[in-house]
């Protein structure tokens, strides 16, 4: 008996160091243990705790009542008490410990995703570094020395004169910006073909004016120039084969880009080009305005692609995606994946993508949580009428929305007057009030005679050219004195009499400022017709005197008059 005592007095020591060993290595109090250290140390605890729970079971077997109430049995059922007490402590400490660990490696992973990062991003940066020290020692050139291309290479390809044309105006600008790059004043790349159909097809010819012009950007001083300056690549019209696109993207590592478009750059295989773009979005974290446009996505995947890349951006905030589904991408799939997820765009154009809802309510959903989506392009897609009476709904709950372009849609009268009752509902004062006034509509013609609705900044000049307008329609026929006594009361209690002052100063102001927004609306039709040699009607203009005199005139002076003696 005094041999078990023993044992587990030392099996009770070991355990104890065992877990202060531990606690003491959570803590601080021991060298910081590895991965494999935490590992381990977890290993073995759940070793210890199966272990303990198994003697905690036979311990329980032996706490059984008996027939046999003699001093050694009621001994072993202390002792046993007593073993399961400071098992069930031991447990609980080590049952901390576990979490505490679990909660260390947790922190670890996260650091070292952290720093993963970091080393990523040092290590583009050096090898961008390393590649413009390779061509220094190589004792670039400054002067511009790839082979004239004559006419002739281009017209014993079968090309016509204006494509000739177009290829050598493409060439003298590609040479322009090579030689701005070297000077180090060159902020804005936007290399494209002018006035021709199609793109400009690639050609061996030009590959070593490629290389001259990826060489130059690889040394750009770009951490030497003000980072406040706006700069910007961009590529239109010009196929980009594998080979253009392995010189080009090393060369625009870490450079620090605030816009980046592709647009009609025939790619013989359009992942190599998603893959381009990925690579430039995540060596630019600067990067604000992203286009592709008129290339195709060619699956969903690589739609998907991109958004992931691009959502973590801090300042992306434009994104174009114009003319990309081809036969192999739904385009209203693109829309929804823009409209979910926590990432919000301030401007997004998905022009030319075959958008057909099919009754879905994804979009106006979305804008009915006043999302800060302030620009949306969807021309030239298949939205309807039901799609149209949607959106006027969610704008009644959106104040964030600008400019919203839904030109050369499926959109007839029905939509049109929905989104117009939306923007000016002109049945009363207060409807006029509740109406949306921040947003303007683009390519449906909404408006009330030759104003556009909304297309001032501003959202209170917005509102007030509106009561101008309704005051001013009411003034013709002169009823505004009936419609105010119908909106606001007709009563001579004094409730009314007190709105009167309010209504004058509103009137007043809604009149001078939509008048002031006339003129100026007025003066721009006649310097248009001016500068095309044309005749303006000249429109006939309620002034806001005449508004006024019309109200003080006929509605609720006399009562005003009769109540000025007596107090409030």
């Amino acid at each position: 008996m005094n041999m078990s005592s023993e044992k587990d007095k030392k099996r009770k020591r070991d355990e104890q160091d065992a877990a202060s060993s531990l606690a003491m290595k959570i803590n601080g109090a021991a060298p910081e243990p590895t991965m494999a250290d935490m590992k381990a140390m977890l290993d073995e605890t759940r070793v210890r705790m199966l272990r303990m729970q198994s003697e905690i079971n036979c311990i329980k077997i032996l706490e059984r009542p008996s027939n046999h109430n003699d001093i050694l049995s009621q001994f072993m059922a202390k002792k046993a008490q007593r073993d399961v007490d400071f098992m069930r402590t031991q447990n609980a400490l080590q049952l901390s410990c576990v979490g505490e660990l679990e909660r260390k490696c947790e922190n670890l992973e996260d650091k070292n995703k952290i720093l993963e990062d970091k080393h990523e991003f040092l290590e583009a940066k050096c090898e961008s570094l390393e590649r413009s020290l390779q061509l220094l020692i190589k004792k670039q050139r400054w002067k511009y020395s790839a082979p004239y291309i004559p006419s002739s290479h281009w017209t014993d390809r079968v090309f016509d004169e204006d494509y000739v044309d177009c290829m050598e105006g493409f060439l003298a600008q590609l040479k322009e910006e090579t030689v701005a790059l070297r000077r180090g004043n060159s902020i804005d790349i936007s290399m494209c073909k002018e006035s021709y159909e199609t793109a400009l097809l690639h050609d061996d010819a030009l590959l070593p004016h490629w290389k001259e012009f990826a060489d130059a950007l690889q040394l750009y001083p770009h951490s030497l120039i003000d980072p406040d300056i706006y700069r910007n690549f961009s590529i239109y019209d010009v196929q980009l084969t594998s080979t253009v696109l392995d010189m080009l993207a090393p060369a625009l590592t870490m450079k620090d880009f605030d816009t980046f478009t592709l647009e009609g750059n025939e790619f013989v295989n359009v992942c190599e080009g998603i893959n381009f773009a990925l690579g430039f979005i995540k060596n630019n974290p600067g990067l604000g305005e992203f286009g592709w446009v008129n290339n195709e996505m060619g699956s969903m995947d690589n739609v998907n692609r991109l958004l992931q890349a691009l959502k973590p951006l801090p300042y992306i905030h434009l994104i174009q995606l114009k003319n990309c589904c081809g036969e192999s991408v739904n385009g209203y799939d693109i829309l929804r994946s823009f409209l979910t997820g926590n990432k919000h765009f301030k401007d997004i154009d998905l022009s030319s993508n075959s958008i057909r809802t099919a009754g879905g309510t994804h979009l106006s959903d979305y804008l009915a949580t006043d999302p800060p989506l302030e620009r949306l392009s969807l021309e030239d897609n298949m939205i309807n009428d039901n799609d149209a009476t949607l959106i006027a709904e969610a704008l009644k709950r959106n104040t964030s929305l600008k400019h919203l372009s839904l030109e050369r849609n499926a959109i007839t009268d029905v939509g049109c007057n929905a989104l117009r009752n939306t923007l000016f509902d002109a049945t009363s004062l207060n409807s006029v009030a509740d109406s949306n006034h921040t947003c303007y509509i683009r390519g449906l013609g909404l408006g009330f005679g030759d104003v556009a609705i909304n297309d001032v900044t501003n959202s209170k000049d917005n509102r007030r050219r509106k009561i101008y307008s309704l005051l001013s329609s009411r003034h013709n026929e002169e009823t505004n004195s009936f419609h105010l006594d119908q909106e606001l009361g007709n009563g001579d209690d004094g409730y009314s009499l007190k709105l009167v002052p309010k209504v004058l100063e509103c009137v007043h102001l809604s009149s001078e400022i939509g008048y002031r927004e006339y003129l100026r609306q007025e003066a721009g039709r006649f310097l248009t017709a001016a500068v095309n040699g044309g005749d303006v009607q000249e429109n006939d203009a309620v002034t806001p005197l005449s508004v006024m005199y019309e109200i003080l005139r006929s509605w609720k002076i006399p009562e005003m008059y009769e109540h000025r003696g007596v107090s409030s």
